[in-house]
């Protein structure tokens, strides 16, 4: 627990320095913050998102014969798990992905700390441009965070076709939903992560448009 307590007071500390050098303004230390924490990461997420988008298309190549695996051994299930670990391994894929699984054991700390060091950090009474109360929900952020929500949703290179009908709806809901009863300052914490969640969309978008 003093670990974790001294870890996030790093980010206590980022948030002070951060909101010194903005005159005290606290809703641009957030954005700052979440913002270059985001972008740190982002070689690492586009590299590991890149990765999961060519094994969804091989994967998606290799169904038919897979589906034949699945009624050869369907009587038979021990038949089929060792056949069907036997094709992933022949061609290249993985079904547990241990680098991806990485990569996101290495961001969770840094974003749960964020996260609850804004918690922190915010005070009641605390204002940021329209919002006359960081500690509490507003609104029109919801609806700002739900918007790049959408747009992150719309051009994520991973969902196409019937997936991309259902999947697209599922985060906004979920957004809206939490955002409605979290504290405006956790909001801006995630609208700057949408942000970069969209740069890093289109960029992928852009890596695999010729796949």
């Amino acid at each position: 627990m003093a670990l974790w307590d001294g870890f996030v007071e790093l980010f206590l500390f980022g948030l002070m320095s951060l909101s010194t050098l903005y005159n005290g303004n606290i809703g641009f230390a957030i954005l700052t913050l979440s913002s270059i924490a985001r972008l740190i990461f982002l070689p690492l997420t586009i590299k590991l998102a890149y990765r999961t988008i060519l094994n969804q298309r091989k994967l998606k190549e290799l169904q038919p014969k897979l589906e034949k695996i699945k009624k050869l051994y369907r009587n038979n299930p021990e038949m089929l798990a060792r056949e069907t670990i036997a094709f992933y391994k022949r061609n290249g894929l993985n079904i547990f992905d241990i680098k991806s699984f990485l990569g996101i054991l290495i961001q969770s700390p840094v974003f749960m700390g964020i996260f609850s060091a804004v918690r922190r950090f915010v005070k009641p009474g605390n204002r940021f441009l329209w919002i006359g109360d960081l500690t509490r929900p507003d609104f029109i952020l919801l609806v700002i965070v739900t918007a790049l929500t959408y747009i992150t949703s719309i051009i994520n290179p991973n969902l196409s076709g019937h997936a991309r009908g259902a999947m697209t709806w599922v985060p906004v809901i979920l957004t809206a939903v939490f955002l409605w009863r979290l504290s405006a300052a956790i909001g801006l914490y995630w609208a700057a992560s949408n942000m970069v969640s969209i740069v890093q969309a289109a960029i992928l978008k852009y890596k695999t448009r010729n796949l």
